[in-house]
C-alpha cells in the first residue's frame, strides 16, 4: 500500500490564514541571525508570510517578523521579501 502525502499547512503571520507551505515565504532565525529560507528546510525558528507586497509592507509597519521570531529584524529582510514577492507575482520563481 502506498502512503498518502499530506500537504503541510502553515499560517501567515499577517493574515492568520492557513496555506500550503509551498505557497508561503519563510523567514528563519538561527542563532540570532534572521534570513530568508529559500528551501524551507533550514533549522531554526520560522515565520511564514503570504507573498503579497501589501502584506509584506503591513508586516514591516507592524514589526510582525520581530515579534514572531523574538529578535530584531533588519529592514533589508523586508526589502528582500518585497523583491521576492514581486518576482513571484511575475511568475519568475
Amino acid at each position: 500500500m502506498s502512503k498518502k502525502t499530506v500537504a503541510e499547512i502553515r499560517k501567515c503571520i499577517v493574515t492568520n490564514k492557513r496555506h500550503p507551505k509551498t505557497q508561503l515565504l519563510r523567514v528563519v532565525r538561527q542563532n540570532q541571525v534572521v534570513s530568508i529560507d529559500y528551501t524551507g528546510n533550514c533549522r531554526g525558528r520560522g515565520a511564514y508570510l503570504t507573498p503579497d507586497p501589501k502584506l509584506i509592507n503591513k508586516a514591516c509597519k507592524k514589526n510582525l517578523l520581530a515579534k514572531a521570531l523574538r529578535v530584531s529584524v533588519d529592514a533589508t529582510i523586508y526589502d528582500d521579501l518585497l523583491q521576492l514577492a514581486l518576482t513571484n507575482s511575475e511568475g519568475v520563481l
